[in-house]
């Protein structure tokens, strides 16, 4: 069985996170970048890496990436494309066309929350995608609502952590300095202003550590020069060792407006780290609120402060939620568990 991953780009989103683990353990399979990205997350399987374009261009509806995909799928034979994010669709949907014998898999990473016209995309190729891969059942019910999709089609596959990298490391004591920690990229919709805000509202000393890149970083610096803690406040920019730096926090926070599956957040856990986060429906399937972390009420910088203070001041509920949540990461998001059942949709079609 030959698999080819169909993705955007070689960059450094969650997705990209997740197709390389899938080449890491299956050698076998190859995968398709539309271009590649100056932050090349597959430089180490150049082998079995193929781009559209060297560099950030004309991606989308470019005949030539399309004939050169067309090419790599007819000359390595491949029998499944398993494509993620909703541009690579497209190719992967014309490529279905074109060879319909090919099975087609779209696997939504949260998209769908965002790209409004992702919805008319799905609707469009319905029919031809074989299998849709969700990372939520929040997702699926998206998925199921916007893009009309019948609900026995999309099968529900939570993201993984790597136990064997991230683990019960973190054994910081209560310390008189705190570093509360965020990781991922930095836009708009991850609620960075609403963290940002409450942390006026600390009544102890405190580092803020932000791990991640994006389109909203020199707002955010900005935004904390103004406010006067710039002396608080670190900007990491995109860490390549993301374990050293959970290993430094002592809280890890999610102030997202929107989330599909957040990484960081089973990756903060799986450290030893408590989390803090939004209380939105897809983070519900991760957080059992003041079990195994603390939600606070969406944009409400005072709630999430309260809920910082909170944990802070509480050594007790800092170690129940601490290792509550390494528990049901080990039960629930495990690589083998993410892999068998990346398998099982392989072989079930």
């Amino acid at each position: 069985m030959n698999i080819l991953q169909i993705i955007n780009s070689s960059g450094l989103g969650g997705a990209e996170t997740i197709v390389k683990k899938i080449l890491e353990i299956n050698k076998s399979h190859k995968c398709f970048c539309l271009f590649r990205d100056g932050k090349n997350r597959f430089e180490d399987f150049n082998d079995r890496v193929y781009y559209g374009l060297n560099k950030k261009g004309l991606y989308k509806f470019n005949i030539f990436i399309f004939l050169k995909l067309y090419k790599i799928i007819k000359d390595k034979r491949i029998d499944i494309i398993h494509v993620h994010l909703g541009i690579s669709l497209l190719y992967g949907a014309f490529i279905k066309i074109f060879r319909p014998s090919i099975i087609l898999i779209y696997h939504e990473h949260g998209e769908i929350y965002y790209n409004t016209k992702l919805k008319y995309f799905l609707r469009l190729f319905n029919k031809i995608v074989n299998k849709f891969i969700a990372v939520s059942e929040t997702t699926k019910t998206e998925l199921v609502k916007k893009s009309k999709i019948k609900q026995c089609k999309v099968t529900v596959i939570y993201n993984y952590v790597d136990l064997e990298s991230f683990n019960k490391s973190n054994n910081n004591e209560y310390k008189k300095h705190f570093n509360i920690g965020f990781v991922g990229r930095v836009t708009k919709i991850k609620g960075l202003d609403i963290l940002i805000e409450s942390l006026l509202l600390l009544d102890f000393k405190y580092t803020m550590y932000i791990a991640g890149d994006g389109d909203m970083l020199s707002f955010y610096k900005k935004m904390v020069k103004n406010l006067g803690i710039e002396k608080k406040v670190f900007f990491l920019g995109y860490v390549n060792n993301i374990i050293d730096i959970y290993n430094k926090f002592d809280i890890c926070i999610c102030s997202s407006y929107s989330e599909a599956f957040p990484l960081s957040i089973i990756e903060a856990q799986a450290s030893g780290v408590p989390v803090i986060a939004s209380n939105i429906s897809s983070i519900n399937e991760i957080i059992i609120d003041g079990n195994t972390g603390l939600l606070f009420k969406v944009g409400d910088k005072r709630d999430l402060a309260n809920k910082i203070n909170k944990i802070y001041y509480n050594r007790k509920l800092y170690e129940f939620v601490k290792e509550n949540a390494i528990k049901n990461v080990r039960k629930k998001y495990s690589l083998n568990r993410f892999m068998l059942s990346i398998q099982k949709v392989y072989y079930d079609i």
